[in-house]
């Protein structure tokens, strides 16, 4: 057996133990943070659940829309319902057979798994689904449904390969896969389903991309405004598939162009927030540009002192939807910072946009793929 396939086997063994009484535990399941809180959680099911300890031997049956009450208490997890209080070290909530459960107002198939978190007098609300499954919740999304669907299914692989490349490289003792929002890939549960993406879905079951054998980490974005970049100039990682691709589709983007104006007097207020104390700032310089143009640091000097901080760092700053990407040009004039650029996004991977562009000049979903991914394989999950 290869080193590759034994830490695969070991990885599902370790994250399905637990829940391996409730559902088909395989490579292809994977656990999504719906929530990390210290409230009470309100669960349902519209089919009635039945709610287990951790060990799957102790269980409590409860009707059609009757609500389990969650919360963290001493130590222990703690559901009220039926009129009574049960308190375990974890609970499981596994919906009766053609059931969803309801939490936060959304529908989730598979399990509700509710654990203590690692920070103190919190727990996580955690869903454990069938990685197919998982991405009928994410593609809408990702990417407009009613976009071509030979880019919904592009999508539908590179959304596939993120997520398994996450459960098989994280450790052992994460309690959890992904997040169900954009710090990894946005995840709606059923409520997000659509029938354009769950069409991509299942057209390309199963079907990763892959570096040496090994599921590639495959980011992507909504607009590269005319070339993706390499990532190791823009964050300093190699990644041999990852590289610099002139893209010739994504100038219908509406963040194709975009403009962004903030005053100085703001500027320099979030500045004092995140720890530059520079005082009045009286210049800013642009230092640094990869091939696709993209900003490397802004060097902004002060009336106490010059710091240099990286375009990434800034973008979040002052709102990664206010500054599109790194790619742009400044100009400070009336105490105003005017900026300008082009694309939204890390340009990194996969164009959204360009995936669009080429989907609809005739393009399958591989050779869409092979066009930002490069030296990759499309392999079917084993």
């Amino acid at each position: 057996m290869s080193r590759f396939k034994l830490r695969i086997y070991l990885k599902i063994f370790i994250t399905s133990f637990l829940i391996s009484l409730f559902i088909s535990a395989s490579a292809a399941d994977i656990r999504v943070l719906l929530s990390n809180t210290s409230s009470s959680a309100k669960i349902t099911s519209n089919k009635g659940m039945i709610i287990y300890d951790l060990s799957g031997k102790k269980g409590v049956k409860v009707i059609a829309f009757r609500e389990g009450t969650v919360k963290y208490s001493r130590k222990k997890i703690e559901v009220y319902v039926n009129g009574k209080t049960y308190r375990e070290d974890g609970l499981i909530f596994k919906p009766e057979k053609g059931g969803q459960i309801h939490f936060n107002n959304k529908y989730y198939r598979g399990v509700i798994m509710t654990i203590p978190s690692e920070t103190p007098d919190k727990f996580y609300v955690i869903n454990v689904i069938g990685l197919e499954e998982y991405l009928l919740g994410v593609l809408a999304e990702e990417i407009p449904h009613t976009w071509h669907i030979e880019a919904l299914k592009a999508q539908a692989v590179a959304a596939r390969t993120y997520a398994y490349e996450k459960i098989l490289n994280n450790s052992p003792k994460s309690k959890y896969d992904v997040l169900a929002t954009d710090m990894s890939q946005v995840y709606g549960g059923m409520n997000s389903e659509r029938e354009s993406t769950t069409k991509a879905v299942n057209e390309t079951k199963g079907l990763i991309m892959t570096y040496k054998d090994k599921p590639i980490a495959a980011f992507f974005h909504s607009t590269c405004g005319g070339a993706t970049d390499d990532a190791a100039t823009v964050w300093g990682k190699n990644f041999p598939y990852l590289r610099r691709v002139t893209c010739n589709y994504c100038k219908p983007s509406p963040h194709y162009e975009w403009s962004y104006t903030i005053d100085i007097d703001k500027l320099e207020d979030i500045l004092d927030n995140k720890g530059y104390d520079i005082g009045y700032i009286k210049k800013i310089a642009l230092v640094g540009k990869s091939d696709a143009g993209r900003i490397k640091d802004i060097q902004i000097t002060g009336s106490k002192k010059t710091v240099n901080i990286s375009s990434n760092n800034f973008r979040i700053m002052v709102g990664a939807k206010n500054m599109k990407s790194t790619n742009f040009k400044a100009t400070l004039k009336n105490r105003k910072l005017y900026l300008n650029g082009n694309g939204f996004g890390h340009g990194i991977g996969m164009c959204q946009w360009g995936a669009k562009g080429m989907a609809e000049h005739g393009y399958k979903y591989t050779e869409i793929l092979h066009q930002y991914y490069k030296n990759i394989k499309i392999t079917h999950l084993k």
